[in-house]
C-alpha cells in the first residue's frame, strides 16, 4: 500500500485499465495492470493499493474502504515538552486524547483532544504515544529523561558547532590539498 493521496484516477504509463468495481461501502474503485503484471487500484478519496495479484488488490481496496468508515476509541498519551533548556524554559506536559479511526487516504491516526481534532502520522504515533498511560512514577521518569537528553541535544549542537568547519568538511580538504600543492610549488 501506498501513502499517496495524489494518485490520479487514470492509467500510468504503460498500465491498462481493467473492470472497475465497487465496494460495499459504494467507493468505486479503479483497477489497472502494468505490463509488469502489477495491479494498482485507486479511488476517489483513497490512497492506491498495489499488489501482484488481482485478487489481492481488490481485496486491499475492499479492506481500505470498510476501515476508512469505522470509528473508535483508543485513549492514549504523550509527552509534550516545549522551551529550551538554554533559554531556562523548558516545560512538560502530559496530553491525553482518544485515538478515532484512521484516515482513509494518508493512513494517519485521527485524534480528539478534548475539543481539538487531527491527525498524527503512523510513524509519530508509533514512537510517541502510550496506549497505556504511564503510571506517575513512570511519568515523572519519561519527562525527566526527555528533558535531560533535550539539554543534552543543545549541549552537543553547540559543541558540534564550535568544532566543525562552518562550511563542511569538503572545503577543509581542499583548503589542505592547495597548501600541500602550494609546498610542492605546484598549481
Amino acid at each position: 500500500m501506498t501513502g499517496n493521496h495524489s494518485d490520479a484516477i487514470v492509467p500510468r504509463k504503460g498500465e491498462t485499465e481493467i473492470a472497475p468495481f465497487k465496494t460495499a461501502q459504494g467507493d468505486e474503485w479503479h483497477v489497472f495492470v502494468s505490463a509488469g503484471g502489477t495491479f494498482r487500484a485507486v479511488a476517489e478519496g483513497f490512497s492506491a493499493v498495489t499488489s501482484d495479484t488481482l485478487e489481492s488488490v481488490r481485496n486491499q481496496a475492499r479492506v481500505k474502504s470498510s476501515t476508512s468508515r469505522v470509528k473508535v476509541e483508543v485513549p492514549f498519551a504523550y509527552l509534550q515538552v516545549t522551551g529550551s533548556p538554554a533559554r531556562g524554559n523548558l516545560r512538560h506536559e502530559w496530553v491525553h486524547g482518544i485515538a478515532t479511526g484512521l484516515h482513509s487516504a494518508n493512513g494517519n491516526v485521527l485524534y480528539r483532544i478534548g475539543s481539538k481534532t487531527g491527525q498524527i502520522d503512523s510513524w509519530s504515533a508509533s514512537r510517541s504515544t502510550h496506549i497505556e498511560p504511564p503510571t506517575t512514577e513512570d511519568a515523572d521518569r519519561i519527562a525527566w529523561l526527555t528533558i535531560q537528553i533535550s539539554k543534552l541535544q543543545d549541549e552537543l549542537r553547540e559543541l558540534n558547532e564550535n568544532y566543525m568547519f562552518s562550511d563542511g568538511l569538503g572545503s577543509a580538504v581542499r583548503q589542505a590539498i592547495a597548501e600541500a600543492m602550494a609546498e610542492r610549488g605546484e598549481k
